[in-house]
């Protein structure tokens, strides 16, 4: 069985993109919209990695991460943060939230799919 990758974006044409790329380079794809359904797939699906936009509406996302990071259950799952490029204060939001790394948007398909492939080679802390 391939890898479970969770994409978190409001955006659907971002949903779409992301979701293309990667299966056609062989993992599996879940969607979530929001960080309250995203915290739902992770615990009931608990995917190898999670690709997610730095500031969803209606959530402080550095939050999730740290939600996440703090729980022994989901504390290994590789956390990629996609920021704006023009955002330059991004990067050191993502260092000091517990995201494992970050891609800037637009986002390009062969640097999603090398990013992805060098996390879930990532050893774990199970």
């Amino acid at each position: 069985m391939s890898e479970l990758i969770l994409f978190v974006d409001d955006s659907f044409a971002e949903q779409l993109a992301v979701t293309v790329a990667l299966v056609l380079n062989g993992y599996q794809v879940e969607t979530a919209a929001s960080a309250e359904a995203a915290l739902q797939q992770i615990h009931a699906r608990r995917p190898n990695l999670i690709l997610m936009k730095l500031n969803l509406p209606q959530h402080h996302d550095p939050s999730l991460a740290w939600q996440l990071k703090a729980d022994p259950t989901t504390a290994s799952i590789p956390i990629i943060a996609l920021t704006d490029s023009r955002m330059a204060s991004a990067k050191d939001q993502v260092l000091t939230a517990g995201y494992s790394g970050q891609l800037s948007k637009p986002i390009e398909t062969r640097v999603l799919v090398a990013k992805v492939s060098e996390f879930l080679r990532w050893p774990t802390l199970e």
